[in-house]
Formats: structure tokens, C-alpha cells, sequence
């Protein structure tokens, strides 16, 4: 009896084990399937969304060609708008009939259909882009005039519908990526299900003493995923100091509000330091991408601003002496930033806007159009405008990150924009500034549906005296 007690446990133990064996390569194929999807439509989605930047590159490099007077500068910008356009083309190539060299998917029949088929047509969009920006490079200089069509053509491209044409492809890959990936996680949720009601049986009748152990284990991993959202709720408070500085005359406020509530840190950052009696230093940046790698890289900047800061330099050169560190270090990811400089003794408020959306100025009721290029994104010596601003009792300044213009209901490509800023602004001109801030971004929240999908910084200066 005890020899056939131990051969029915054994044969059951055998069994069990099979169960698992197989149920776990089962898993193991359904796992290596999901990367496998993730890893084919995060390339789909990295090559679409650098098709974005390369057409924003192009119309750049165009403006430039076009303003260029100096011979040898043009030529060399026809050189790289050359490769930009090259580069381009490939990629298209490959998005739209897939490239296995590349890791790019053959295209849905919904991607198709936004590359092919009317209204969107994408394909003659991105060709007609770039046969436009052909025609610009080979016209000689003296055809070459700041009032060209074909840089219009290319400018209004750029700016509006073909960014929205490249945004859908992205937005749909994403789209078929996590469809795909719902599936394949049902069945290994199955796969899962299966395997621990196996365990659990082999747990009462052979394994009973484990379990105690299974629950330790258990309990160690919960802390260590506790202690990881610990850390990264950490890092995110860090972007940010916690007070506002107190000021003579000035009142300072801001409003951090993020798109998520778990381990995900923003890029949105904000800092202010005295570097003289009286000079107060305030920058309200974004860097791209989240993540705790994204703080990282945000600490760098935050350090390099108050380094250049310090110097004597000026608004300017500070903002241009980062970019080129930036630059030269190659960052892999860009920054944008508006860098301000205020001055107690004669309320004056110097001004510098890299790539982030437009500040407002209640004095006037204007936003500050003033910009430059993204830090450590296109190249060394790039020069930054600065704006100076006299400020009088009662002025404000309100400078955001785009994840308040950006805002909008998912699906729906219409944004918050910087109008619906400045109609909130203007119809409450005595509203107290913090609540004026926190009004913005409740605004923002409800124009979404209360699903903000990016940080949302908002930051404001009033002059009190």
C-alpha cells in the first residue's frame, strides 16, 4: 500500500510538473510573442514619430536657407537639408511597405489607408512635401527670395497638416500595439491562472510547507515594487522646490500637476536662486520623456543652469552656453526652456524662450513671441533673443509647459491652446495668483475630461508695489 501511496503521489507530482513545464513555455512563446509585437510597433512608432522631427528639421533648415545670405552657409544647408530629405524619403519607404532590416512591420490596412487613401493620404503628402523642398534646394540663389511660395508651402506643411497626418500614423500603431497586446496578455493570464491552480493543488496535497515560503517571497517583492514607487515619487518632487521664494514686490506662484499617479516621473522642471543682491534667477523647462533615466537627465540641466548662471553672463549666453554643454555632451534628449532674470532695484525682467510655448504678459495682453531652438537639439553657437520687460504694479507674467496647451480629449486631435489661456487670464484679471494658476490647470483638466496625458507646470510672476 505505502509502495503504491508513494507511486500514485510520484505519478501525481509528475503530472503536475508536466502541467507547469508546459504551461510555462506555453507562457514563455505568449511572452516572447508580446515583445516581439512591442519591440516591432515601438519601431514603427520611433521611425513615425522621427519622420515628425525630420519634417520640423526640414522646415527649418529651409527658413534658414532662405534668410541665409552668406554663399558658403547656403550651401552647406542644402547639404543637410539634403540628408534630412534622404533620410525622410527612406523612412517613408519603409513605414509604408515594412522593412524587416529595420524591425518595421508591412502596414495594417488602417495604416494603409492613412497613408493611401483619401481624405488623409499621407504618402502624397510627405512626397509633395519633400518634392517642394527639393525645388527650394536646387534653386539658385538669385531665384531664392524670403516671400518663396515653396517655403510657404513648406512652413504651413509643417505646422499644421502633415503633423497631424504623422501623428494619426503614430497614434494608430500605438493603437494596433496595444490591441494586439490585450490579447496575447488574455491568454497568458489564462496560461497564469492555469499554472497556479496547479501549484495551489500541488501546494495542498505535496508542497503544503511551501506555501509559507511562497507568501514570504510574495510579501518581499510587494516591498521592493513599494519601495521603487517611493523612489520615483521622490525623484518627481525633486523637479520642483517646495516653498516659492518670498520677494519684495514680487509675488511668485506656480502649479505642478501630473498626468499619472504611479512610478512615472515627468520631465517638468522648475527652479529660482538669487545670484546677486537683489537678482533673482527663475527657469521652468520640460525635458523630453518621462521616466526616472528623464529625471536624470533634468538634474543635469537644472546644474548647468545654475552654474552658467552665476558666471555674470547674460540671459542669453547663459541659455546659449547650456545648449552648446548639451550639444557636446549629446544629450539623447532634447530640452525646452524659458529662463528669466528679475531685478528688484529696477523691476525690470529680462526674458529667454527656447522651444517652450509662449509666455503671457497681462500688460498688453500679449503673449511674448519670442523663441530658439530646443537645447541640445541642433547644433552649437545657437543664439537665444532677449526680451526685456519694465514690469508695473499689477503686471503678470504666466509661463507653462505645452502639457497645458497641449491638453485635449483622447482621440481628439483639438487642443486646449494658448487662446483658452489667455481668454482665462484676461476674464479674471483680479483673481489671487495661485488660485488664477490652479484655475488654468482645472480648466485644462475639464476642456480633457480630467485625463491630462503630460505634466502639466504652470508658473507665475505679479509685480505687488
Amino acid at each position: 500500500m505505502k509502495q503504491a501511496s508513494v507511486k500514485s503521489i510520484t505519478r501525481n507530482y509528475l503530472l503536475a510538473l508536466s502541467i507547469v513545464a508546459v504551461l510555462s513555455v506555453v507562457a514563455f512563446l505568449v511572452l516572447r510573442a508580446t515583445i516581439s509585437t512591442e519591440e516591432t510597433r515601438a519601431a514603427a512608432v520611433n521611425v513615425s514619430g522621427r519622420q515628425r522631427m525630420l519634417s520640423q528639421r526640414i522646415a527649418l533648415y529651409s527658413l534658414r536657407l532662405v534668410v541665409e545670405e552668406n554663399p558658403e552657409q547656403r550651401q552647406k544647408l542644402r547639404g543637410t537639408l539634403r540628408r534630412a530629405m534622404s533620410q525622410m524619403s527612406e523612412a517613408h519607404t519603409s513605414l509604408t511597405i515594412g522593412d524587416t532590416e529595420r524591425g518595421l512591420p508591412k502596414p495594417s490596412d488602417a495604416v494603409k489607408k492613412i497613408y493611401f487613401n483619401r481624405p488623409i493620404n499621407l504618402n502624397k503628402q510627405v512626397l509633395n512635401y519633400l518634392m517642394t523642398t527639393k525645388e527650394l534646394v536646387d534653386s539658385p540663389d538669385s531665384q531664392i527670395a524670403k516671400r518663396d511660395k515653396k517655403l510657404e508651402l513648406i512652413l504651413v506643411a509643417s505646422s499644421s497638416r502633415l503633423l497631424q497626418s504623422l501623428d494619426m500614423v503614430v497614434e494608430e500603431y500605438q493603437i494596433e500595439s496595444e490591441r494586439t497586446i490585450v490579447s496575447l496578455q488574455i491568454v497568458l493570464v489564462g496560461i497564469i491562472a492555469t499554472i497556479l491552480l496547479t501549484l495551489m493543488i500541488e501546494a495542498l496535497f505535496i508542497f503544503r510547507p511551501m506555501s509559507k515560503r511562497i507568501s514570504d517571497e510574495s510579501q518581499q517583492l510587494e516591498t521592493a515594487f513599494d519601495e521603487e514607487v517611493i523612489i520615483a515619487e521622490t525623484l518627481q518632487k525633486s523637479l520642483v522646490p517646495k516653498e516659492v521664494p518670498r520677494i519684495d514686490g514680487l509675488e511668485v506662484e506656480y502649479v505642478y500637476q501630473s498626468a499619472t499617479n504611479r512610478a512615472i516621473v515627468g520631465g517638468d522642471f522648475y527652479d529660482y536662486f538669487e545670484i546677486a543682491d537683489g537678482q533673482w534667477v527663475f527657469f521652468i523647462g520640460d525635458v523630453e520623456g518621462h521616466g526616472i533615466v528623464d529625471a536624470a537627465e533634468t538634474a543635469r540641466v537644472k546644474a548647468l543652469l545654475r552654474d552658467r548662471a552665476t558666471t555674470g553672463m547674460s540671459a542669453s549666453e547663459v541659455v546659449s552656453s547650456v545648449n552648446d554643454s548639451l550639444f557636446r555632451q549629446e544629450a539623447e534628449r532634447f530640452t525646452v526652456l524659458t529662463y528669466l532674470v528679475f531685478d528688484q532695484a529696477t523691476s525690470s525682467l529680462s526674458l529667454v524662450n527656447a522651444a517652450n510655448p509662449y509666455p503671457y504678459f497681462t500688460n498688453g495682453n500679449r503673449f511674448i513671441e519670442t523663441t530658439g531652438t530646443p537645447l541640445g537639439l541642433v547644433g552649437t553657437n545657437q543664439e537665444y533673443p532677449c526680451v526685456e520687460l519694465q514690469l508695473s504694479k499689477g503686471d503678470t507674467l504666466i509661463v507653462h509647459s505645452d502639457g497645458l496647451n497641449e491638453a485635449r480629449v483622447e482621440g481628439d486631435h483639438k487642443q486646449f491652446g494658448q487662446e483658452r489661456v489667455r481668454a482665462f487670464i484676461k476674464a479674471n484679471p483680479n483673481m489671487d495668483l495661485a488660485e488664477l494658476l490652479k484655475g488654468l490647470v482645472k480648466q485644462a483638466r475639464i476642456f480633457s475630461k480630467d485625463n491630462l496625458t503630460d505634466d502639466v507646470l504652470v508658473f507665475g510672476l505679479r509685480k505687488t508695489t
